[in-house]
């Protein structure tokens, strides 16, 4: 973005604000904050957002002018450790959070809403979704210009979030200041670890140091080849005290053996993937688990771990790769939230009525030819809001049969349909679901072109 003049930077300055008529005094000190800004739009975007969250008293006004006043080179790093200095305590830790993400990341916003859960930055309101808390939070970063939507959802809600490279140097600074993030493996004690350089493999050796071993979250961004369990073992046989492991989205070119997280008790975010063979083993003492995702299609939950999910009472999202048994819980479950994918033999009634909170769904055909019925009992997932349904080889058969869907699914927002036979023109029963905003379609339906008729 290039610099902007005078006239420029005082109309965006404004534009922030959301005003263009000041009193005097405080107009006057508002133009001499934007002539220090130099026409640099970060630091006058920054500096706007702060003072339009500042009282409208001149001393405090003032005393923020005097912070960024000085040398002109230097102005900008005022107004961004200004603008971090003046957060809650709990924001900052949020904030600050940002920096073990690599440059450019655009993070997607569920990810960084667990992720804060799992590190207990989120303040516990009864009542009141740790979702909802989260998303607090993060809007008044973004109101504070610290933190930037780079993509909204179908609703305008937000999708992905990323940082200006300028305050992920104010990050990267103050976290390490602050002992909080180690990144690439130097030598200090450090809360947060995150890896980005492709070496890891030759570095694995470096986290056997005592510095490490009271870490509570390891970030692996750079790329995994050949990279075995007894790696691994090694690597977290130090690092006993971590509550986030966040591996996903890496090759992983070896079969998984969760037996190597197994020490990790205190566990509350474990997020891998593999293209390779993997039998989930879930552990008795996770029961601090919030979110468990272990992605790939070899990913398997079979017989033998049937009640390992229901001993973790916190969980709120669980998805592996295909769920080939599940027991039903003896109790409600009211936690958990989202849980994927599982086989359509497994979506019953007695099941989906001991999870009654359950939003986000999705169902694995296996590419087999399956029966209907299961969509018989969504009618009792009455928060159900986002159902995905892949591999399913007969789905007309299930659309356009007899099953309610006005009752079936009443809050039914987004439906994503991946790997079916469908015909386009079997489409039409979807109309039915009067809530659906979002309707997703990957390799989903055969024939030329969709023809749309009024009303479905």
């Amino acid at each position: 973005m290039p610099f902007l003049d005078a006239d420029e930077s005082w109309s965006l300055y404004c534009k922030v604000f959301g005003k263009i008529k000041f009193p005097s005094k405080f107009e006057q000190i508002g133009r001499d904050i934007v002539k220090k800004c130099e026409g640099l739009p970060l630091a006058i975007t920054v500096i706007a957002s702060l003072l339009s969250k500042t009282l409208e008293d001149e001393e405090k006004w003032k005393n923020v002018a005097k912070s960024v006043m000085g040398d002109s080179n230097d102005a900008c790093s005022r107004i961004l450790y200004l603008s971090y200095n003046q957060l809650p305590h709990h924001l900052k830790a949020c904030f600050l959070y940002f920096g073990v993400f690599r440059e450019d990341y655009e993070i997607p916003m569920k990810k960084l809403v667990r992720l804060w859960a799992a590190e207990g930055f989120l303040r516990v309101v009864k009542h009141v979704n740790m979702e909802k808390v989260a998303m607090e939070c993060l809007q008044d970063l973004v109101d504070r210009s610290l933190v930037i939507i780079s993509k909204h959802s179908y609703n305008g809600e937000m999708k992905r979030i990323r940082i200006h490279d300028l305050l992920r140097d104010l990050c990267l600074r103050e976290a390490r200041l602050e002992n909080l993030l180690n990144i690439n493996g130097a030598k200090k004690p450090c809360r947060w670890i995150s890896h980005t350089s492709g070496s890891f493999y030759n570095e694995i050796f470096k986290f056997e140091d005592e510095c490490f071993h009271k870490s509570h979250s390891f970030h692996l961004s750079s790329h995994l080849y050949y990279f075995w369990n007894a790696d691994v073992k090694r690597l977290f046989s130090h690092l006993k005290l971590l509550r986030v492991v966040d591996m996903r989205n890496r090759f992983w070119d070896a079969i998984i053996d969760l037996n190597v997280f197994a020490n990790l008790v205190h566990l509350r975010y474990l997020a891998l993937y593999t293209n390779d063979y993997c039998g989930v083993n879930l552990f008795e003492h996770w029961y601090n688990m919030q979110t468990f995702i272990v992605s790939g299609d070899g990913v398997i939950l079979y017989s033998s771990e049937l009640f390992g999910i229901w001993k973790m009472p916190l969980l709120r999202n669980f998805c592996i790769g295909r769920i080939c048994s599940l027991e039903t819980p003896s109790v409600v479950y009211r936690n958990l939230e989202n849980i994927s994918w599982l086989e359509s033999k497994l979506c019953t009634k007695d099941l989906f009525t001991m999870i009654p909170n359950l939003k986000t769904l999705g169902v694995d055909g296996g590419y087999y030819v399956n029966s209907p019925y299961c969509f018989y009992n969504f009618v009792h997932l009455e928060k159900l809001e986002k159902l995905s349904i892949r591999r399913w080889m007969n789905l007309n058969l299930v659309i356009c049969s007899s099953i309610p869907w006005t009752t079936s699914l009443p809050n039914l927002k987004k439906l994503s349909l991946l790997k079916c036979n469908l015909q386009w023109s079997e489409l039409s029963a979807i109309s039915m679901l009067s809530n659906l905003e979002v309707l997703k379609l990957i390799d989903a339906c055969e024939g030329p072109e969709w023809e749309t008729s009024d009303g479905g």
